[in-house]
């Protein structure tokens, strides 16, 4: 579900971070407008209801990215840009990093944490259709999907070839 500083809704084990566009004061959970650059959203896990969040608020490369419950904090919303060539960054608020995949494995597993921008195509991401209407998010290097490994506080997220599921 997006909505300016709201929700993107996100798959959970295995499968795509699909994505909802929402304004800020609206509550429907099937949004189909597009994400607008420059805008800042939280990013919501449809399954578990959890947020996209970068560990405890730390500020530094390398801090992973988990779920937790939303609160509306600054680790827990991205400014989306439009790379104008069919991906986006994903930059969290709080620290102005990028969302990455580590070391740009290519491998299932991968993990992702945040990065100082280098425009890596590990650190672009495709907004891409799911069957739901809404949006997966697709890493560049390896065109494989941001996933969640379960439903718990505190999951783990990283890179995972799309299954369909």
């Amino acid at each position: 579900m997006w909505n300016n500083q709201s929700s993107f809704f996100a798959g959970s084990l295995l499968t795509v971070l699909s994505i909802f566009v929402l304004p800020l004061s609206a509550q429907a959970e099937n949004c189909t407008e597009a994400p607008v650059s420059g805008q800042v959203y939280s990013l919501i896990n449809a399954d578990s209801g959890q947020a996209l969040d970068i560990y405890r608020k730390r500020t530094g490369n390398g801090t992973n990215v988990i779920q937790w419950p939303y609160k509306a904090s600054s680790n827990q919303q991205f400014l989306l840009n439009d790379l104008k060539n069919g991906y986006w960054s994903l930059t969290a608020k709080h620290s102005e990093r990028v969302v990455d995949v580590a070391a740009r494995t290519l491998a299932d597993g991968g993990n992702i944490l945040q990065w100082d921008y280098n425009g890596g195509h590990n650190q672009q991401w495709q907004l891409k259709r799911s069957n739901s209407g809404a949006y997966n998010l697709v890493a560049r290097h390896s065109g494989k999907i941001m996933s969640v490994a379960d439903g718990e506080k505190g999951g783990n997220v990283f890179q995972q070839r799309d299954s369909g599921s």
